[in-house]
């Protein structure tokens, strides 16, 4: 545990890409342990804060778990709640989170879509209105990923088989 969060301290962190504000965050293993619980919600919270301080025009985020089974039918209430805070972000309104009132009507920028995964089945749906890509692959760890924000797509390689697959968001 040291090593993993030497940095942070925690499991959820941003950093920055060249052109975005990247956000990842510690969903835990949802598909055993799918309630809110404290540490998630300090994860909101401190999502919620960030992105009001935050002057990217571009944001992403990343999530392990999404849906919590296979048919892509019940989402994880974590993932719920993130989808909430992205539509309040994306519409520039004002959303309360577990108590807590977060105003995104100043901020500038917009949040893309998400990356998630452990379902290891390929599925593109849609929290708070953006595209939702879900991992594929049972043994591959990251997508190589490439953002042209002239024409808003994503494209994607898988890191086994090497197929590309585009998203536009």
């Amino acid at each position: 545990k040291n090593l993993w969060f030497r940095d942070t301290g925690r499991a959820y962190y941003r950093f920055e890409g060249s052109l975005c504000s990247n956000y990842v965050l510690d969903t835990q293993l949802d598909t055993t342990n799918s309630e809110m619980d404290d540490y998630k919600w300090s994860q909101l919270k401190w999502l919620s804060e960030d992105l009001i301080s935050n002057d990217a025009k571009h944001n992403t985020l990343y999530m392990h778990i999404t849906y919590i089974d296979n048919t892509f039918t019940d989402m994880s209430e974590m993932a719920r709640q993130v989808g909430l805070i992205i539509q309040a972000y994306n519409n520039r309104a004002v959303i309360t989170v577990n108590d807590t009132e977060y105003n995104f009507k100043n901020c500038t920028g917009h949040i893309d879509y998400v990356l998630s995964g452990h379902i290891h089945s390929e599925h593109t749906g849609v929290i708070g209105g953006v595209p939702c890509i879900v991992g594929t692959e049972l043994n591959m760890g990251f997508y190589n990923c490439l953002v042209d924000y002239d024409t808003n797509t994503l494209y994607m390689q898988n890191g086994i088989t090497n197929g590309l697959t585009s998203i536009t968001f």
